[in-house]
């Protein structure tokens, strides 16, 4: 046994070589297959039955070649039939398989796992998403009855399992069993095509598995385009077979491009979607009805209701008379329309600290972070477990977590795509910190995949709170600097306003969690006071969500500017806005404003960059001044106007940020702070470079501008 161990690897060559042989004598027709087949003269039913058997044998006792049960089906039925009985011997074996693990259970399937440290490594390793597991799992060289045997004993739900089973094998099941119904035939290319491709999958697959690049995102998005193409010839062949069809698509893009045309939405989003629907009826309407209609679904509809509770409580808090602004014109609006379209209202007793720059917030962090004492509550869009500032929040972490304080976190599965691997995440739940993928990537074309959690918010003990532009990766910190000097700025709350912040992640974290929900009720204890705070200025913290129509970041921005009577200045990393937040800079500007814009001197991403700059036209003519961050690149959001108004939080002028992720800011009104925020745009506007339009430019840059205005709104 050793010895075969040993040199397996060269048991190929004489494999090879015998079926190398067996097609040879297939081909000059030393023994016909074909007609000892026929004299084997068995119903197709009696055959299927019998195939169904082989298959729950396989599933039973692991030694049945699932290869040669695809060849077998290709040879002995029609293609349609050998398809149809090949997935219903799948799903017996399959099943046999789950239910064995499943009686076997945890313990006896783990300790079988254990004499096969790879495949062990493999599938404890991403136990955070066994569904998707069942689909990668069937991709790769993976024991078939083993594996089975796992997901019974796991608990994964059945028909999940199945579903998601079948779908992996499929694509090295298909082109065998089509080449096993020309096997008689080996040099025709209805056996040479499939056989082809069924052995360029099973290299692929091969060198993917070994190398380490198929990954859930890699599977994911192979995955969405053939579903796209699948979707797309489908519709051709439709179309076809059944002409009348392309005339009711014709029908249905008027009545989309109608029902745009009244939509309450921006013009340039109304525009791009028009000219799809117009351009391909039928596929342009499909894409709509997809992506652009804002269907609720399932889980947002939880969002929904998990927010009706938060509201609910956020209503009963007794606002005292000094932060109601009864008084005020120009805060009293804008606080009543937050508290109307968010439930989420303003605070006094409030001490803020501003930090121009990612490197003095995370000082602050670390400390507050040692001092937490009941709960910690982490919500990053990007989390990096490679990076020098993760390894000294993790030892924090740990530390807190085996002192019993409770430990939940949030990231973004995209925005912390290669970041955060599944063996990491089930590393920190075995030390008992709560942690959650938001969003995660599906195989399968969505809507809600387009709507990423942008938000940063840390939240200790309910009394502290830190919002901003600062995700946890090292450019954030200046660790590293790829793109030059990374400017980014940040806001610490301590006192009542924090209470807002620790809704909002528990809002998320219900909402999203499949497991390990938590009572809104177990923290109202912890709400907002850790000493007496002094009255300092109104402090306001909000949440945005692409739920309905509200656009709140926007609205609360361009009611800034409507407000606006000396000054404001803008942080964005980006500038790709609507027309509606256009007229308000530039209304502004007319009026005498003196508004100006920071956008990076350096890009982090050339096309984006590129779409920035074509907006600055628009706003340099009518007396907006636009600066470019020369010393690297400038992440932050922020609007600070008048000495008295002031916004920190992850709210990019861009579509995505104003209509598409979940949002978070901290809305300031007369506090101390707002005078540093001031210094810090001043400071970083000196240090900065001023766009002045140049000459006219070429026809085909201006063409290119045109077209990348109008996907602004679906990059």
């Amino acid at each position: 046994m050793t010895w075969f161990k040993k040199h397996r690897k060269w048991l190929i060559i004489p494999i090879a070589l015998a079926v190398i042989a067996f097609l040879v004598i297939i081909a000059f027709d030393f023994f016909a297959i074909g007609d000892v087949l026929g004299d084997i003269e068995l119903p197709i039913p009696v055959t299927a039955v019998i195939f169904l058997l082989l298959y729950a044998v396989q599933g039973a006792v692991m030694v049945v070649s699932t290869v040669m049960l695809y060849v077998g089906a290709g040879l002995l039925f029609p293609t349609v039939i050998g398809i149809a009985v090949t997935y219903a011997g799948l799903t017996v074996s399959l099943s046999v398989g789950y239910f064995i693990g499943k009686k076997l259970g945890d313990k006896k399937v783990k300790k079988m796992l254990s004499k096969n440290k790879k495949i062990s490594d493999f599938l404890l390793g991403s136990k955070d998403n066994l569904v998707f597991l069942c689909f990668i799992s069937r991709i790769l060289p993976t024991p078939f009855g083993l594996v089975s045997l796992f997901f019974g004993a796991m608990k994964v739900p059945y028909y999940k399992y199945i579903f998601m089973s079948l779908l992996g094998l499929t694509p090295f099941m298909l082109p065998v069993l089509f080449a096993g119904a020309a096997i008689t035939n080996p040099l025709s290319p209805e056996f040479l095509v499939p056989f082809s491709v069924s052995l360029g999958v099973a290299l692929i697959i091969l060198v993917a598995y070994k190398t380490k690049i198929v990954t859930k995102t890699s599977v994911a998005v192979a995955l969405i385009i053939a579903q796209a193409l699948l979707i797309t010839h489908v519709l051709n062949r439709i179309i076809d077979v059944f002409p009348f069809i392309a005339l009711a698509g014709y029908l249905a893009g008027i009545f989309i491009v109608l029902l745009l045309v009244k939509r309450d939405e921006t013009a340039s989003y109304k525009m791009v979607w028009i000219i799809v629907v117009v351009t391909i009826p039928i596929g342009g309407a499909i894409l709509y009805l997809v992506f652009g209609n804002n269907l609720t679904t399932r889980r947002m509809a939880s969002h929904v209701k998990e927010h009706a509770l938060v509201a609910k409580l956020l209503d009963s808090d007794s606002i005292p008379q000094h932060v109601q602004l009864k008084d005020n014109y120009k805060m009293t609006g804008l606080t009543q329309y937050i508290q109307r379209a968010s439930s989420y209202h303003p605070y006094g007793n409030t001490k803020t600290t501003y930090y121009p720059f990612g490197e003095q917030m995370f000082e602050d962090m670390l400390a507050e972070l040692r001092k937490a004492k009941k709960f910690i509550f982490m919500e990053y869009f990007i989390i990096s477990n490679k990076s020098q500032m993760w390894a000294e929040v993790h030892d924090i972490l740990l530390e807190k977590a085996a002192a019993g304080v409770d430990i939940r976190l949030i990231f973004d599965d995209i925005g912390s795509l290669g970041l955060f691997n599944s063996q990491y995440v089930t590393y920190l739940r075995s030390k008992g910190i709560k942690v959650m993928r938001f969003n995660p990537i599906v195989p399968f074309i969505s809507p809600f995949m387009n709507n990423r959690n942008h938000r940063k918010i840390l939240v200790i003990d309910g009394h502290t709170g830190f919002n901003g532009g600062i995700n946890i990766d090292d450019q954030y910190i200046n660790l590293n600097d790829f793109l030059g000097k990374w400017k980014d700025t940040g806001i610490r709350l301590k006192g009542e306003a924090v209470w807002s912040f620790t809704l909002m992640f528990i809002e998320t974290w219900n909402t999203f969690s499949r497991k390990e929900n938590t009572r809104i009720t177990d923290y109202m204890q912890y709400r907002g006071v850790e000493t007496d705070q002094p009255h300092d200025g109104i402090v306001c913290p909000y949440g945005d969500t692409p739920l309905g129509t509200e656009r709140l970041g926007e609205n609360i921005y361009i009611d800034i500017l409507a407000k606006a009577q000396r000054y404001v200045y803008i942080f964005s990393p980006y500038l790709i806005i609507s027309e509606k937040m256009i007229y308000a800079l530039q209304m502004a500007a007319k009026r005498g404003v003196d508004v100006r814009i920071v956008t990076p001197g350096t890009p982090d991403k050339w096309i984006v960059h590129r779409l920035t700059r074509s907006y600055y036209r628009y706003l340099i003519n009518v007396g907006v001044r636009i600066y470019e961050y020369t010393p690297g690149f400038l992440h932050a959001k922020s609007f600070v106007c008048d000495d008295e108004i002031a916004v920190v939080g992850s709210i990019n002028l861009d579509y995505r940020s104003l209509y598409l992720h979940f949002e978070c800011a901290t809305l300031l009104y007369e506090v101390d702070v707002i005078k540093d925020i001031k210094a810090d745009a001043i400071a970083t506007i000196d240090e900065s470079r001023e766009i002045v339009l140049g000459k006219r430019r070429m026809f085909f840059h201006e063409l290119f501008d045109g077209v990348l205005h109008l996907v602004a709104p679906l990059m």
